[in-house]
Protein backbone atom coordinates (compact mmCIF):
# COMPACT_ATOMS: atom_id res chain seq x y z
CA UNK A 1 0.00 0.00 0.00
CA UNK A 2 3.02 2.30 1.08
CA UNK A 3 4.49 1.61 -2.54
CA UNK A 4 1.43 2.47 -4.37
CA UNK A 5 1.19 5.69 -2.65
CA UNK A 6 4.84 6.40 -3.38
CA UNK A 7 4.17 5.96 -7.03
CA UNK A 8 1.48 7.73 -7.03
CA UNK A 9 3.57 10.60 -5.51
CA UNK A 10 6.38 10.62 -7.71
CA UNK A 11 3.60 10.45 -10.82
CA UNK A 12 1.80 13.41 -9.49
CA UNK A 13 5.28 14.97 -9.69
CA UNK A 14 6.21 14.19 -12.61
CA UNK A 15 3.13 15.75 -14.25
CA UNK A 16 3.64 18.77 -12.30
CA UNK A 17 7.17 19.29 -13.48
CA UNK A 18 5.61 18.48 -17.29
CA UNK A 19 2.87 21.24 -16.87
CA UNK A 20 5.80 23.83 -15.24
CA UNK A 21 8.00 23.30 -17.81
CA UNK A 22 5.13 23.93 -20.80
CA UNK A 23 3.96 27.00 -18.73
CA UNK A 24 6.96 28.04 -19.01
CA UNK A 25 7.81 27.75 -23.03
CA UNK A 26 4.40 29.34 -23.53
CA UNK A 27 5.42 32.08 -21.14
CA UNK A 28 8.87 32.37 -22.96
CA UNK A 29 6.49 32.36 -26.55
CA UNK A 30 3.79 34.90 -25.01
CA UNK A 31 7.22 37.12 -23.94
CA UNK A 32 8.69 37.06 -27.11
CA UNK A 33 5.30 37.58 -29.01
CA UNK A 34 5.45 40.82 -26.41
CA UNK A 35 9.18 42.13 -27.55
CA UNK A 36 8.48 41.69 -31.27
CA UNK A 37 5.02 43.53 -31.13
CA UNK A 38 6.42 45.76 -29.37
CA UNK A 39 10.17 46.44 -31.64
CA UNK A 40 7.24 46.00 -34.41
CA UNK A 41 4.91 49.10 -32.79
CA UNK A 42 8.76 51.14 -32.22
CA UNK A 43 9.86 50.64 -35.61
CA UNK A 44 6.61 51.93 -36.67
CA UNK A 45 6.20 55.31 -34.38
CA UNK A 46 9.86 55.53 -35.62
CA UNK A 47 8.79 55.31 -39.15
CA UNK A 48 6.07 57.80 -38.50
CA UNK A 49 8.14 59.99 -37.02
CA UNK A 50 10.79 59.87 -39.76
CA UNK A 51 7.99 60.82 -42.03
CA UNK A 52 7.57 64.20 -39.80
CA UNK A 53 11.00 64.94 -40.05
CA UNK A 54 11.64 63.90 -36.27
CA UNK A 55 14.28 61.70 -36.65
CA UNK A 56 15.99 62.85 -39.69
CA UNK A 57 13.91 61.30 -42.16
CA UNK A 58 13.30 62.29 -46.07
CA UNK A 59 11.08 65.53 -44.36
CA UNK A 60 14.00 66.40 -42.47
CA UNK A 61 16.60 66.05 -45.39
CA UNK A 62 14.31 68.20 -47.48
CA UNK A 63 15.10 70.90 -44.71
CA UNK A 64 18.34 70.50 -44.98
CA UNK A 65 19.01 69.35 -41.70
CA UNK A 66 16.90 72.29 -39.92
CA UNK A 67 14.81 70.09 -38.18
CA UNK A 68 17.31 68.51 -36.18
CA UNK A 69 18.92 71.92 -35.28
CA UNK A 70 15.94 72.98 -33.70
CA UNK A 71 15.59 70.15 -31.65
CA UNK A 72 19.23 70.78 -30.31
CA UNK A 73 18.22 73.87 -29.85
CA UNK A 74 15.28 73.35 -27.30
CA UNK A 75 17.54 70.52 -25.06
CA UNK A 76 19.67 73.21 -24.56
CA UNK A 77 16.81 75.68 -23.87
CA UNK A 78 15.53 72.53 -21.59
CA UNK A 79 19.16 72.70 -19.45
CA UNK A 80 18.79 76.54 -18.52
CA UNK A 81 18.93 76.59 -14.61
CA UNK A 82 15.72 78.80 -13.97
CA UNK A 83 15.85 81.25 -11.40
CA UNK A 84 13.01 82.84 -10.83
CA UNK A 85 14.06 85.83 -11.72
CA UNK A 86 11.80 86.42 -15.16
CA UNK A 87 14.40 89.49 -16.37
CA UNK A 88 17.39 86.77 -15.72
CA UNK A 89 15.94 83.83 -17.24
CA UNK A 90 14.40 85.84 -20.19
CA UNK A 91 18.23 86.86 -21.10
CA UNK A 92 19.20 83.59 -20.83
CA UNK A 93 16.45 82.00 -22.58
CA UNK A 94 16.36 84.69 -25.45
CA UNK A 95 20.14 83.98 -26.13
CA UNK A 96 19.82 80.38 -26.52
CA UNK A 97 16.12 81.02 -28.66
CA UNK A 98 18.55 83.70 -31.19
CA UNK A 99 21.21 81.04 -31.32
CA UNK A 100 19.25 78.30 -32.37
CA UNK A 101 17.64 80.88 -35.56
CA UNK A 102 21.45 81.74 -36.20
CA UNK A 103 21.97 78.40 -36.99
CA UNK A 104 18.98 77.56 -39.08
CA UNK A 105 19.00 80.86 -41.10
CA UNK A 106 22.71 79.53 -42.06
CA UNK A 107 21.24 76.81 -43.62
CA UNK A 108 19.59 78.70 -45.52
CA UNK A 109 22.13 80.73 -46.62
CA UNK A 110 24.30 77.87 -47.38
CA UNK A 111 21.62 75.27 -48.93
CA UNK A 112 18.69 77.85 -49.99
CA UNK A 113 18.34 79.14 -53.10
CA UNK A 114 15.91 82.02 -52.94
CA UNK A 115 17.99 85.20 -53.30
CA UNK A 116 14.96 87.15 -50.90
CA UNK A 117 15.48 84.81 -48.19
CA UNK A 118 18.84 84.38 -47.96
CA UNK A 119 18.75 88.37 -47.68
CA UNK A 120 16.40 88.31 -44.69
CA UNK A 121 17.91 85.08 -43.28
CA UNK A 122 21.44 86.98 -43.17
CA UNK A 123 19.38 90.56 -41.34
CA UNK A 124 17.98 87.74 -39.05
CA UNK A 125 21.85 87.10 -38.66
CA UNK A 126 22.92 90.13 -38.25
CA UNK A 127 19.92 91.01 -35.43
CA UNK A 128 20.27 88.55 -33.45
CA UNK A 129 23.59 88.38 -32.95
CA UNK A 130 23.02 92.17 -31.94
CA UNK A 131 20.42 91.06 -29.48
CA UNK A 132 22.71 88.32 -28.27
CA UNK A 133 25.36 90.87 -27.43
CA UNK A 134 23.32 92.59 -25.23
CA UNK A 135 21.57 89.42 -23.53
CA UNK A 136 25.37 88.62 -22.72
CA UNK A 137 26.24 91.44 -21.27
CA UNK A 138 22.98 91.52 -19.12
CA UNK A 139 23.68 88.26 -17.79
CA UNK A 140 27.21 89.24 -17.08
CA UNK A 141 26.39 92.44 -14.89
CA UNK A 142 23.62 90.88 -13.07
CA UNK A 143 22.95 88.10 -11.14
CA UNK A 144 19.51 86.28 -10.59
CA UNK A 145 16.96 87.53 -7.81
CA UNK A 146 14.69 85.30 -6.25
CA UNK A 147 11.01 84.95 -7.67
CA UNK A 148 8.45 82.04 -8.57
CA UNK A 149 10.50 79.75 -11.11
CA UNK A 150 6.68 78.21 -12.05
CA UNK A 151 6.53 81.93 -13.67
CA UNK A 152 9.60 82.13 -15.47
CA UNK A 153 8.98 78.60 -16.97
CA UNK A 154 6.04 80.56 -18.78
CA UNK A 155 8.41 81.78 -21.32
CA UNK A 156 9.10 78.04 -21.91
CA UNK A 157 5.87 77.60 -23.14
CA UNK A 158 6.03 79.10 -26.61
CA UNK A 159 9.05 76.96 -27.99
CA UNK A 160 7.09 73.85 -26.41
CA UNK A 161 4.43 74.66 -28.44
CA UNK A 162 6.17 75.53 -31.54
CA UNK A 163 8.15 72.00 -31.35
CA UNK A 164 5.16 70.32 -31.18
CA UNK A 165 3.80 72.28 -34.29
CA UNK A 166 6.96 72.18 -36.64
CA UNK A 167 6.15 68.86 -37.75
CA UNK A 168 2.62 69.46 -39.05
CA UNK A 169 3.89 72.95 -40.22
CA UNK A 170 7.27 72.02 -41.79
CA UNK A 171 5.81 70.72 -45.24
CA UNK A 172 7.54 72.32 -47.81
CA UNK A 173 8.91 70.90 -50.85
CA UNK A 174 12.14 72.69 -50.84
CA UNK A 175 15.15 74.15 -48.18
CA UNK A 176 13.44 77.69 -48.86
CA UNK A 177 9.81 76.28 -47.83
CA UNK A 178 11.01 74.93 -45.09
CA UNK A 179 12.94 77.92 -43.45
CA UNK A 180 9.94 80.32 -44.03
CA UNK A 181 7.77 77.42 -42.36
CA UNK A 182 10.25 77.35 -39.78
CA UNK A 183 11.46 80.73 -38.65
CA UNK A 184 7.89 82.11 -38.99
CA UNK A 185 6.83 79.46 -35.98
CA UNK A 186 10.11 80.03 -34.50
CA UNK A 187 9.77 83.51 -34.54
CA UNK A 188 5.95 83.72 -33.23
CA UNK A 189 7.48 81.27 -29.84
CA UNK A 190 9.91 84.57 -29.23
CA UNK A 191 7.32 86.67 -29.35
CA UNK A 192 5.39 84.90 -27.23
CA UNK A 193 8.31 84.68 -24.66
CA UNK A 194 8.92 88.36 -24.99
CA UNK A 195 4.89 89.30 -24.68
CA UNK A 196 5.47 87.33 -21.20
CA UNK A 197 8.27 89.29 -19.80
CA UNK A 198 6.82 92.50 -20.50
CA UNK A 199 3.79 91.40 -18.01
CA UNK A 200 6.73 89.73 -15.42
CA UNK A 201 9.83 91.93 -16.27
CA UNK A 202 11.69 94.68 -13.92
CA UNK A 203 14.06 95.30 -15.66
CA UNK A 204 13.51 97.98 -18.18
CA UNK A 205 16.67 97.22 -19.95
CA UNK A 206 15.15 93.80 -20.88
CA UNK A 207 11.57 95.14 -21.21
CA UNK A 208 12.80 97.50 -23.56
CA UNK A 209 14.58 94.63 -25.81
CA UNK A 210 11.33 92.80 -25.51
CA UNK A 211 9.87 95.12 -27.23
CA UNK A 212 12.58 95.75 -29.75
CA UNK A 213 12.29 92.25 -30.41
CA UNK A 214 8.32 91.75 -30.88
CA UNK A 215 8.44 94.41 -33.44
CA UNK A 216 11.18 93.05 -35.67
CA UNK A 217 10.11 89.56 -35.60
CA UNK A 218 6.67 90.64 -36.16
CA UNK A 219 8.04 92.32 -39.64
CA UNK A 220 10.08 89.49 -40.31
CA UNK A 221 6.81 87.31 -40.04
CA UNK A 222 5.12 89.65 -42.65
CA UNK A 223 7.83 89.39 -45.12
CA UNK A 224 8.12 85.63 -44.92
CA UNK A 225 4.14 85.40 -45.39
CA UNK A 226 4.01 87.33 -48.69
CA UNK A 227 7.04 85.31 -49.36
CA UNK A 228 4.78 81.91 -48.50
CA UNK A 229 1.72 83.48 -50.69
CA UNK A 230 4.07 84.37 -53.80
CA UNK A 231 6.36 81.00 -54.18
CA UNK A 232 4.92 78.30 -52.40
CA UNK A 233 4.10 74.97 -54.22
CA UNK A 234 5.16 76.81 -56.90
Amino acid sequence: MEKAIAMEKRSIKGRLVIVACMAALTFSGCNQQAETKKEGETAEAETSAEAKGEFGGRAAERSRGMMPLMHENMKKMRGIKITGDPDYDFAQMMKLHHQGAIRISEEEIGNGTDNTLKQLADKIISTNNSDITRLQTFLDANKPGQGDTALSMKMMQPMKKMMGDLPRQTTGSSTDENYAHMMIQHHQSGIGMAEELLKQGRSREMKSLAQQIIDEQRKDIKELEGWLSENQNR
